[in-house]
């Protein structure tokens, strides 16, 4: 899960960056839909209640909406935060998803990463490279030419996985006909599955460690707490570059060319608003202002977060930004 966290936190930086704002294609409105005979040559940003991408993308497609829905060929990655995402055609990088119900039919070059309540790899979808995913239930009935480290509820496998397997599940791990490990199974599970070594599913070593005790409640709604606060994340990012782009790009430049004041004045407010909110409410009198400087702390952290985000994201991949190029 620790992995998991750490390339969707990676993602929402890399989302976030500004460098190729002015190549990207922005594409917001109810419904939208990239036809069969279409191609675009950018990455594209879209935003909507429905989304279909059927013809051809010579980039990214970065999306947010409640339907997602691929069919076409996308040249590189496939990110997206929705409700129900479909993936089919082609992906010529990786996938990173995150939705109630993500499935997936395609042939993907790299990784896929997905979260969410449930995740499906149809038998026609073919992966290249490895899977991490975590979700109440995970269903992999297509090919993994890597490894597949996965956590959820109910884990059911019948696809052909190339190499490793390490599978946490809280309620149970099924391996249906035709599934095969063709590395080693690590798996973590309530009860030992039965005679799963003379069923020659697994090929390499298995080793089984036994849950002690059923997960709590609170862990799975801190997860889906996680997860929403990151799809958010990415979707205030989305709409902040799309409107505020100049303002946004400015903002990055000057705290990057003052560094060292942004970085005091910023922890010294960090530091004493709350202070200040604390001693406002010894008084009576001061209790409402208080609660207001709140909520006005909470709101501009929220934001700051954002433009840590890019800035982070700037200096990893080690590009200027548009105004900083000589």
């Amino acid at each position: 899960m620790k992995k998991i966290r750490i390339l969707f936190f990676s993602f929402s930086f890399f989302l976030l960056i500004v460098n190729n704002i002015n190549a990207a294609e922005f594409l917001i409105g109810n419904s939208l839909t990239i036809g069969k005979n279409d191609t675009i040559n950018d990455d594209i940003f879209t935003a909507s209640e429905s989304i279909k991408v059927n013809g051809y993308v010579n980039g990214d497609v970065i999306s947010a909406g409640r339907s997602l829905i691929s069919n076409g060929n996308i040249k590189k990655d496939f990110i997206g935060i929705g409700e129900t995402i479909f993936i089919d055609g082609s992906v010529g990088d990786d996938i990173i998803i995150a939705a109630q119900k993500s499935t997936i039919s395609a042939e993907v070059e790299g990784d896929v990463i997905a979260a969410g309540r449930e995740i499906e790899l149809l038998n026609e979808s073919v992966i290249n490279g490895n899977v991490y995913s975590a979700g109440g239930t995970v269903i992999i009935n297509g090919d993994v030419k890597g490894s597949v480290k996965c956590k959820g509820g109910d884990i059911i496998i019948s696809g052909i996985i190339g190499k490793n397997a390490n599978l946490d599940a809280s309620k149970s791990i099924t391996f249906l006909t035709g599934a095969r490990i063709l590395g080693n199974l690590k798996y973590k599970a309530s009860d030992e599955l039965p005679n799963i070594a003379e069923k020659n599913i697994v090929k390499g070593d298995i080793s089984f460690e036994k849950i002690k005790e059923k997960r709590k409640y609170f862990s799975g709604f801190k997860f889906l707490f996680e997860l929403w606060s990151f799809a958010a994340s990415i979707v205030v990012g989305l709409l902040m570059i799309v409107f505020l782009k100049r303002n946004v790009r400015e903002t990055v430049i000057l705290i990057k060319r003052k560094f060292a004041a942004s970085f005091g004045i910023g922890a010294a407010v960090l530091i004493g608003i709350p202070i200040l909110v604390l001693l406002s409410l010894i008084f009576i009198i001061t209790i409402p202002a208080g609660l207001i400087l709140l909520v006005i702390y909470l709101i501009v952290a929220y934001i700051c977060k954002i433009y840590v985000g890019i800035l982070l994201g700037n200096y990893i991949l080690k590009r200027p930004l548009e105004d900083e190029q000589p």
